[in-house]
């Protein structure tokens, strides 16, 4: 008869009764983790939308930068070369922000004139983008790169200086400057999140751009490192790690091949956690605070109601087989506990 005991029975019928809501929580964790699965697939929509515009506007600059140089080719003045040439190439510099030079080589790759002042004299014959455009005789793309005259991040576009002929005398060309070239702020701010970032890194890991500017990861850096390893193995996908500005993230990375990198490169997009799951974490703390409260007053009902339904007859019973086993033949179950007995 020793779990037969009052004490005994409580226990089991609170247990009961937690087991009861069990299900209950187990079916509400699990909303909340199917929540979060939407919130990320959510910002993979928005990522996917932002590499779009990416292309969209990296083809626009290409488009732009093509334009300015075929200008620059027919002007007399950069045609002439001397120092005229200089002092035009920087005021057309000075009306467009988003380069860090413009300039014109010969053919053997020595530059002659440039809007950002000559510190050395400085060849480009080994540049991707001075040779396609002497090969092609038309207008080229190079590779990113540091510039050596400006020692900032660019990329490089040629475009040829032909005479009446078609030969080609020299190469004008223009200098992308990268950190500038990035302006996806209104996009970004709207699409996710506060305090989001996005960054661009070439096939070794290098960043390209970033935004915000003060957010690059900077080559070397122990996350942007240990967050590359994952990138360039898994390729597409997310993980979750802390940026150096103490921000735990959600990073989202993509292959990304634009206009602007011909080798494939990545994208990645860092969304703070907070602010991705606020809402989610919200419901879910709502909802087990009301499974609380609703769980207290069940097992207060159970407990009072099973002491009176259950457990108090059960004792009675339970006395009363005692007293009959102690050969006391006169022992009864009193009328209350009979009825409740049935």
């Amino acid at each position: 008869m020793k779990n037969l005991y009052p004490s005994s029975i409580r226990s089991k019928l609170i247990l009961l009764g937690a087991l009861a809501f069990l299900p209950v929580v187990l079916l509400t964790v699990f909303t909340s983790w199917h929540l979060r699965k939407l919130e990320i697939a959510g910002a993979g929509e928005g990522m996917a939308k932002i590499l779009d515009f990416a292309i969209l506007h990296e083809e626009e600059v290409i488009r732009g930068t093509h334009r300015n140089l075929s200008v620059l080719a027919e002007v007399p003045i950069v045609r002439k070369g001397g120092n005229q040439s200089d002092e035009f190439l920087a005021r057309f510099l000075r009306s467009s922000p988003v380069y860090a030079n413009f300039g014109v080589a010969r053919l053997d790759g020595q530059i002659v004139n440039s809007a950002v002042p000559l510190k050395k004299p400085v060849n480009i014959s080994d540049r991707l983008y001075f040779k396609e455009a002497l090969r092609t005789r038309s207008f080229s793309v190079g590779q990113y790169q540091m510039g050596r005259i400006t020692g900032t991040p660019v990329i490089n576009f040629g475009y040829p200086l032909l005479d009446q002929q078609g030969n080609a005398t020299g190469v004008v060309f223009a200098a992308l400057n990268l950190s500038l070239v990035t302006q996806f702020e209104s996009l970004i701010d709207v699409q996710t999140p506060k305090n989001s970032t996005y960054v661009k890194l070439d096939s070794n890991g290098a960043v390209l751009t970033s935004y915000p500017e003060a957010q690059s990861f900077g080559r070397g850096n122990l996350l942007e490192r240990s967050l590359f390893e994952i990138i360039s193995q898994e390729k597409k996908g997310t993980s979750q790690a802390v940026g150096a500005d103490g921000v735990e993230r959600l990073y989202l990375f993509s292959p990304f091949h634009g206009p602007l990198n011909r080798n494939e490169g990545y994208a990645l997009l860092g969304i703070p956690t907070e602010e991705l799951f606020t809402e989610v974490n919200r419901k879910l703390v709502v909802e087990l605070a009301a499974l609380a409260v609703i769980g207290v007053l069940f097992l207060a009902v159970v407990w009072l109601g099973g002491d009176s339904l259950i457990v108090r007859p059960v004792g009675a019973l339970v006395d009363a087989t005692k007293r009959l086993a102690g050969g006391d033949l006169t022992a009864r179950l009193d009328q209350q506990a009979q009825d409740q007995e049935g």
